[in-house]
């Protein structure tokens, strides 16, 4: 079975667990080692503690021994995306608003913005520029980006 396919049985399987106030913001699944390595990034709106993910683990490892593909075994990992991973769908831009943000866009190019609104086709952002005279000031720029020009977007810690 391809990663894809295997990837999309687990999605069927553990959907019926990540009930409000969680939403799965993705799975990997790669070769490791003579395993697979099930990785499960979960999320809320205000936030994932690790407790929370340990339970989470818990009822998903259940689920997922019952997945004919995952017989040779697997280890799972259950976690919040983290600030490595990219933003990904409407509730984690809406959940960044007013956050930093690094935007890679096409064509190599980046920028440092503020996120300040969400739409199916684009970003609102305050493109943020060093003050040409104000030494640690900010010159702010109100920008739109398609998302068809977006890359990934990263948060970035203030």
């Amino acid at each position: 079975m391809e990663v894809q396919e295997l990837k999309e049985r687990i999605r069927a399987c553990i959907m019926p667990l990540i009930q409000e106030p969680y939403y799965l913001v993705d799975i990997e699944v790669k070769p490791f080692r003579r395993k697979t390595r099930v990785a499960i990034f979960v999320d809320t709106d205000t936030g994932i503690q690790i407790d929370e993910c340990a339970e989470l683990s818990r009822q998903i490892g259940d689920l997922l021994d019952q997945i004919a593909e995952l017989d040779e075994g697997y280890t799972l990992e259950v976690s919040s995306p983290g600030l490595d991973r990219p933003l990904s769908g409407e509730r984690q831009f809406r959940k960044n608003i007013g956050r930093h943000v690094s935007v890679h866009l096409t064509g190599n190019k980046q920028l440092l913005a503020r996120l300040e609104a969400y739409t199916a086709t684009s970003l609102q952002l305050t493109q943020l520029e060093p003050h040409p005279t104000a030494k640690g000031k900010w010159k702010e720029t109100p920008i739109e980006v398609k998302l068809e020009d977006v890359e990934a977007i990263y948060v970035v810690v203030e």
